[in-house]
């Protein structure tokens, strides 16, 4: 017969194998409301959720000695972080303006704990406590204990803030210190390590802030010119280490990159609300975070060919026919089926709907650029070739011949 300890975490588990659909559901019913709310708020970089695993479970209750405090019947009302909701901003001061705004929204309540917004009497916010909480590392975090009403079930919730820098701080501590926490806390010279590294953090933070207000205040022409730069060494680098490590050899690709970042900067979705200053700088810190989440080797399958549907609905004979062509040439040119390989893994819809969303910024930029009628344009494009009217440069050569 399997001791306490044991039973309690195997019936535990079980009983959350079988409610795991309905965390599911809470979680993204949770975050779906929030990315609503801060839908036009530049700070907010992104609101994600989670559930706990089976595993992560088991782990908690024998740690935490959970079969100790509570019951199997009343568990799943006892713990607070089964879901995990966050949402993510820029700036460590930006957490607190977010927590703000979401006092603010949440207003209402029934008992001066937990308090719902005036849209939404499903999900309820603990503004109780103080905020920021100290943790048992000495730093601070922003964690709200909260929960949703789904099908009359109450699912609890914790809610945390987080800005890039303690975002990414978060993840060296669970790798480093939470999987070797035995051996580290004794160990006094990586303890001060880690606080050496997160020092440095909150100065990257603080330089990141000072890049970001000083861009704000400068002239539009000025600060798309330092934002286009910045962000061209950014996919430069994502495209050359790309190549390099599918294929072996080293190429340059600066100007696939230039051109892929003036349509990033003038129509994608990384494209925020506000003045040019804060558009442009939501733009940067939306790539930064977009190119940190993928997995290069496994998200971009450079050299794999590329299908899109055969029945795509063009607005434009001219869409048409730069559609055609790209199509055309994307799963025979190397450069141009890495292009949008990269395109179609750095946008967030599904590919064809960023496709359509490139063709239609082409071809505006086409008939800006040359002052040409449809049809005249449509006679170039027969002759061109696609790998290279893609390319900024070549493409205004090209129009220029014409």
């Amino acid at each position: 017969m399997k001791i306490q300890a044991f039973e309690f975490t195997r019936q535990a588990a079980e009983s959350f194998r079988k409610r795991k659909g309905e965390f599911k559901r809470g979680s993204e019913y949770v975050a779906e409301y929030l990315e609503r709310i801060f839908e036009f708020k530049d700070e907010i970089i992104s609101v994600t959720s989670r559930v706990k695993t089976a595993d992560s479970l088991r782990e908690k209750i024998l740690r935490n000695e959970l079969y100790k405090k509570t019951d199997l019947e009343h568990f799943f009302d006892n713990v607070s972080d089964i879901i995990g909701v966050r949402i993510g901003c820029r700036f460590l001061r930006d957490e607190k303006d977010v927590y703000e705004r979401l006092k603010n929204i949440f207003c209402l309540s029934y008992d001066n704990v937990f308090f719902h917004p005036l849209d939404n009497q499903n999900i309820f916010l603990n503004f109780a406590g103080a905020q920021p909480e100290r943790q048992k590392n000495g730093f601070e975090i922003y964690r709200i204990d909260g929960y949703a009403v789904i099908d009359d079930k109450k699912l609890r919730f914790e809610l945390q803030i987080k800005s890039l820098i303690n975002g990414f701080w978060s993840e060296i501590e669970h790798k480093i210190i939470y999987k070797n926490k035995r051996s580290m806390l004794s160990d006094g010279f990586m303890s001060d390590m880690m606080n050496s590294i997160y020092g440095n953090l909150v100065n990257i933070d603080r330089q990141l802030y000072m890049m970001y207000t000083r861009a704000v205040d400068t002239a539009s022409t000025e600060f798309y010119s330092q934002t286009e730069n910045l962000l061209v060494i950014i996919v430069n680098e994502l495209y050359t280490r790309l190549v390099e490590r599918k294929t072996g050899i080293s190429v340059n690709v600066n100007e696939y990159a230039e051109s892929l970042v003036h349509y990033i900067l003038t129509n994608s979705s990384f494209l925020g609300e506000g003045s040019d200053g804060q558009r442009f700088g939501g733009i940067v810190m939306r790539l930064i975070t977009r190119v940190r989440e993928l997995d290069m080797m496994k998200d971009i399958r450079l050299g794999e060919e590329i299908f899109l549907p055969g029945d795509l609905e063009y607005k434009t004979p001219l869409c048409r026919k730069i559609g055609e062509k790209f199509l055309a040439g994307v799963n025979g040119d190397f450069f141009l089926n890495a292009y949008f390989h990269i395109l179609f893994c750095l946008e967030t819809g599904n590919d064809a709907e960023d496709f359509m969303r490139y063709v239609e910024y082409f071809e505006q930029h086409l008939l800006r650029e040359s002052n040409m009628k449809p049809n005249e344009l449509m006679r170039v494009l027969d002759e061109a070739d696609a790998s290279k009217i893609i390319i900024e440069s070549k493409l205004l050569e090209i129009l220029k011949k014409a």
